[in-house]
């Protein structure tokens, strides 16, 4: 599993892996699985990705479980980002709720930087940010409209940085 870890924290380890899903729900056992995206092996960690994406429909978009979705959609290789990406977005009604949060609005901007030029992007964007067609009054829609520009700015520039970094 790790490749620098004594052998009775690699049990322990392995025993996380084992409930990983309410373990990465529980708001302590969340810490944990947190760290161990930064210190397991790549097969543990793409195990631990593979366990987060299949239960995204069935996950409650609450703190401890979407601090552990940004840390995943942080620091994965790009292939695993896309593979929890489209997960998240396919699971009915999980991105507008994960938006309510501080970590769920992270995992919004990591998903979408993740799918930026697939075909999952543009309705990504849409489930996002298309809910100013919604508001009620004009003013509404003008505030939320500055909303969803500054975000979509945020997002680009995020993306600029990180691709010119990685061309240096």
């Amino acid at each position: 599993l790790c490749i620098d870890l004594p052998g009775h924290v690699r049990a322990l380890a392995d025993h996380l892996l084992a409930d990983a899903f309410a373990t990465c729900s529980h708001p302590f056992g969340n810490f944990p699985m947190q760290k161990l995206m930064d210190e397991c092996s790549a097969h543990s960690r793409r195990q631990l990705v593979g366990i987060l994406a299949h239960q995204a429909s069935s996950a409650a978009p609450d703190i401890p479980i979407a601090s552990v979705y940004v840390k995943a959609l942080g620091t994965c290789p790009h292939e695993e980002k896309m593979m929890l990406s489209r997960a998240l977005l396919d699971a009915p009604g999980m991105l507008l709720k994960m938006q309510e949060t501080r970590h769920g609005q992270q995992a919004a901007r990591h998903i979408l930087k993740s799918l930026r030029g697939s075909e999952h992007h543009e309705k990504a964007r849409m489930l996002l940010f298309g809910r100013h067609q919604k508001a009620k009054s004009t003013t509404d829609a003008d505030m939320l409209q500055r909303t969803v520009d500054m975000l979509q700015r945020q997002v680009s520039a995020e993306f600029n940085r990180e691709v010119e970094a990685e061309a240096q």
